[in-house]
C-alpha cells in the first residue's frame, strides 16, 4: 500500500504497472461482486460510451476495472483514482486480457435535460440547439467553455472541467456552501462583452446551465442553475466570478460519481475606512434573494492558506458592521438623541450568540436588533443567516432589522444598502442549506 503514489489530481501514478499481476480471476471475482450489488457500487455511475463483455453480458468496464484492481491493491480504487476511456490504462488491460470493451449506441437525437442526469457535449447541443450543426472538438458546443445565447438570448452554457488543462492553469471549484468559484476563459478581461453580460446576468430572466466533470475523460453530469453572486473586479485574462448553485447541496451519490470534493468558504476582502465610506439607500426592486453564505475566490494556481482567507472572511462582515455603527450613530446626533448614540453596542463583538450584530435605537428609545449582511455583489447577492438569527427575528419582529449592504467597493468606498424590519422568514425565502446530524 506504501508504494502506491497519487498524483495532484488523486489518480493512481503508474497504473499500468500495478495492474501487471491482474488476471482473469480479478475480473470474474469483481463481476460477481458487482451483480451481488445489483450495479450500485459506489462512485461508479452506469457506463453510456462502453461494454465490457464477461460471459456474452456488458458490464461498465471502468467500475469492473475499479473494483478487480481494489482487490488486487487490497485498497479501494474509486472512479476518481483512474480514467477510462479509449487510450485508457483501463480499457488496454481489459482488452490485454482478452475481453472486448465495445463503444455503445447513444440515442442523441431524444435527448432530454434531467438534474444530475450525465452527457456528452454532442446530447447538449441536441437539447439546447437541435437545428445546429454539432462538430467533435470545433466551434461552440463542441469546444467552448462558455456558450452564449443557449435556447434564448441571455442564456448560457458553462462546460467545466475541474480539472487544470494545459492551457488553463487556474482552477475552478466548488465551496462547502454550494458556490462555484469559476474562472473564465484566458483571454477575457472586464471590458470582453461575455464578461460584462455574466456580472449583469438577472436570473429572474435569464438562465446559465451547468454542465460539470472532474476530468476530460468523463461524461459531464448535469447540475442545475447558477446564480450570480459577486466577481473580482482586479482579475483579468482570466476572470473571476462567483456563482451560488441554485440546487444545493448536491447529492453525496453524485459527489461520489464525478469525483470531487468541495472546500472551505474563505474568501478575501481588504478592509474600508468608515468615516471615508459612501453609503446611500436603495429601494428594492423586486423579490429578495434566498439567503445564502458569501461567496470566496482563489487565486489562480495557489497554494491557499485557507486559515488566513477565513480570517479576512471575517474582516468583510466587520466592514459593515463598522459602516452601520457609524451610521446609527450619526442618525441619532442629527435627531438630537446624542445620549442614545452612546449607548450603541456592537454586540457581535460581546455577546456573538445574541441572534444580532448591533443593539441600537430609534430616536423615542426603542431598542432597533441590526443584523449586517455585506457583500461585494448585487441587491439579490444571497447571503447565509444562522437559524438563532431567524429565531431572534420571530421572537422580537418589531425590534429586528436587517441591513443588507452591497456594491461594496473597495477601491472607491462606496456601498448600497437596504434595510427590513420584522421575523426573516417573513421577509425571505430561506432554503436550508446544510444539517446538524446525530446518531439515531
Amino acid at each position: 500500500m506504501n508504494s502506491i503514489e497519487f498524483d495532484k489530481a488523486g489518480r493512481i501514478k503508474k497504473l499500468n504497472t500495478l495492474a501487471k499481476p491482474l488476471n482473469t480471476n480479478h475480473i470474474e471475482s469483481a463481476c460477481r461482486l458487482f451483480n451481488d450489488k445489483q450495479g450500485d457500487i459506489e462512485s461508479y455511475a452506469p457506463s453510456k460510451d462502453y461494454d465490457l463483455i464477461v460471459h456474452s453480458r456488458p458490464y461498465p468496464p471502468k467500475a469492473i476495472f475499479g473494483l478487480a484492481m481494489s482487490e488486487l491493491l487490497n485498497i479501494e480504487v474509486s472512479s476518481k483514482h483512474f480514467t477510462g476511456g479509449e487510450k485508457s490504462p483501463c480499457f488496454k488491460v481489459l482488452r490485454k486480457l482478452g475481453y472486448e470493451v465495445i463503444a455503445k449506441e447513444r440515442d442523441t437525437e431524444n435527448v432530454t435535460l434531467e438534474l444530475y442526469g450525465q452527457y456528452n457535449r454532442e446530447e447538449v447541443c441536441k437539447v439546447f440547439a437541435p437545428e445546429a450543426k454539432f462538430t467533435k472538438g470545433a466551434g461552440s458546443w463542441g469546444l467552448s467553455g462558455i456558450v452564449s445565447n443557449a435556447s434564448k438570448e441571455g442564456d448560457f452554457v458553462f462546460f467545466v472541467t475541474l480539472e487544470p488543462s494545459q492551457s488553463n492553469t487556474y482552477e475552478d471549484f466548488i465551496t462547502d456552501d454550494g458556490k462555484l468559484i469559476w474562472w473564465s476563459q484566458n483571454q477575457h478581461t472586464s471590458e470582453s462583452s461575455v464578461i460584462k453580460q455574466l456580472i449583469a446576468h438577472d436570473d429572474k430572466t435569464n438562465t446559465i446551465h451547468l454542465f460539470l466533470r472532474a476530468n476530460k475523460e468523463d461524461d459531464y453530469t448535469y447540475l442545475g442553475h447558477l446564480l450570480f453572486d459577486n466577481w473580482d473586479a482586479t482579475t483579468s485574462e482570466p476572470v473571476n466570478i462567483n456563482w451560488q448553485f441554485e440546487s444545493w447541496p448536491i447529492p453525496s451519490r453524485i459527489q461520489r460519481r464525478i469525483a470531487f470534493e468541495t472546500h472551505s468558504n474563505t474568501p478575501t476582502f481588504a478592509s474600508l475606512n468608515p468615516d471615508k465610506t459612501v453609503i446611500k439607500e436603495v429601494p428594492i426592486d423586486g423579490n429578495l434573494s434566498t439567503p445564502y453564505s458569501e461567496s470566496g475566490r482563489k487565486r489562480k494556481a495557489a497554494q491557499v492558506d485557507w486559515a488566513e482567507r477565513d480570517k479576512r472572511n471575517r474582516e468583510l462582515g466587520d466592514i459593515g458592521e463598522r459602516i452601520v455603527l457609524e451610521m446609527e450613530r450619526k442618525h441619532l446626533v442629527s435627531s438630537g438623541k446624542p445620549e442614545l448614540a452612546e449607548r450603541i453596542q456592537h454586540m457581535a463583538l460581546i455577546n456573538p450568540n445574541a441572534g444580532y450584530d448591533i443593539l441600537s435605537f430609534e430616536p423615542d428609545g426603542t431598542e432597533k436588533f441590526i443584523e449586517v449582511k455585506t457583500t461585494e455583489g448585487r441587491q439579490n447577492t444571497q447571503f447565509f443567516i444562522s437559524d438563532n438569527e431567524v429565531s431572534i427575528s420571530r421572537d422580537a419582529p418589531e425590534k429586528y432589522w436587517l441591513y443588507r449592504l452591497y456594491n461594496l467597493n473597495r477601491t472607491e468606498n462606496t456601498a448600497d444598502y437596504y434595510k427590513r424590519k420584522g421575523a426573516i422568514d417573513e421577509l425571505f425565502d430561506l432554503k436550508p442549506t446544510s444539517y446538524t446530524a446525530s446518531l439515531k
